[in-house]
C-alpha cells in the first residue's frame, strides 16, 4: 500500500454574482419615452456609455440586452425627431394657411347666408333695405346669430343677440334708397369690420348679394363712388390686432 498522502478536492469556487448595470436599465426606460424631449437621445447616450462599461467589465457587470435596446431605440427615435424636425417646418406654415384659407370660405359663405337674409327682408318690405343687421335677426330673417360671427375673427367679447351690429363681425352699409342703385354687383353693403383674413382686404357682400373677397384699396374707392348712395357714411375696415 502506497504511503502517498492522500490530497482532498477543493470545493469549486462560485462565481461572483454579476451585477446589472443600472446605466442599461436607465437607457432602455429614457429611450421608451422618446416623445419627451430630449429623453430619447438621453437614452441612447447611456446606452452607448453602459454597453462600453460592460464591454469594460470582464464579466462584472450584465444588462448588456437593454443597453443594445436602448440603443437602438433611442438611436432610430432620435433619427426620426431629426427627419421630423424640416418636415414640421415645411408643413406647419401650409397648415396654418389652409386652416386661414378655410376660414376665410366659411366667412364668405355666412355673408352669403346674410345676403339671402337680407334679400327676403326687401322681398317682404317692397324692396326697402332692412334698417341694420339686427331687423334681420328681430324679422327671423336670421335664425342663428352665430353667423355674424367670423370664424378668423379673435375676439373676446361674446356676440349679443340683442346688439348684433355692435358686437358682431361685419359693417352694414345701408343703402337708402335701393330702387336707385344701377350697378348693384359694384355697390359694396356689408365687410369685415376687421381684415382679419389678409392684410390687403376682406369679405365683401355686395346690393346683387353676390361674394368676394376684396383689396382695401378698391373697397374703399367703391364706398367713395357710391358715397352718395350711403344712408351713413360708411366705415373702413380696420387692421386686425392679430396679424
Amino acid at each position: 500500500m502506497s504511503d502517498r498522502p492522500i490530497v482532498m478536492a477543493s470545493p469549486p469556487v462560485p462565481p461572483a454574482e454579476q451585477k446589472r448595470s443600472k446605466l442599461a436599465l436607465w437607457s432602455l426606460i429614457l429611450s421608451i419615452f422618446f416623445f419627451i424631449p430630449p429623453l430619447g437621445i438621453i437614452g441612447l447616450i447611456l446606452g452607448i456609455v453602459a454597453l462600453v462599461n460592460i464591454s469594460k467589465s470582464g464579466g462584472a457587470l450584465g444588462g448588456k440586452g437593454l443597453a443594445i435596446a436602448g440603443t437602438v431605440i433611442g438611436g432610430v427615435t432620435t433619427f426620426m425627431m431629426c427627419m421630423m424636425v424640416p418636415m414640421a417646418a415645411v408643413l406647419f406654415p401650409a397648415l396654418s394657411k389652409a386652416r386661414e384659407q378655410a376660414r376665410a370660405v366659411m366667412c364668405r359663405n355666412d355673408l352669403m347666408q346674410v345676403g339671402l337674409a337680407i334679400g327676403m327682408y326687401e322681398v317682404d318690405n317692397g324692396g326697402a333695405m332692412p334698417p341694420n343687421l339686427q331687423a334681420l335677426v328681430n324679422g327671423g330673417y336670421i335664425k342663428g346669430v352665430v353667423i355674424l360671427r367670423c370664424p378668423a375673427a379673435a375676439r373676446t367679447a361674446a356676440l349679443n343677440p340683442s346688439d348684433v351690429d355692435a358686437t358682431g363681425d361685419y359693417y352694414y352699409a345701408r343703402i337708402a334708397t335701393p330702387e336707385s342703385l344701377v350697378q348693384p354687383g359694384s355697390v359694396p353693403i356689408v365687410w369685415d369690420k376687421e381684415m382679419v383674413h389678409d392684410m390687403t382686404g376682406v369679405n365683401v357682400l355686395f346690393a346683387d348679394l353676390h361674394v368676394q373677397f376684396m383689396e382695401i384699396g378698391n373697397l374703399i374707392a367703391a364706398i367713395q363712388r357710391n358715397s352718395s348712395l350711403y344712408e351713413t357714411p360708411p366705415q373702413v375696415p380696420q387692421p386686425s390686432p392679430s396679424n
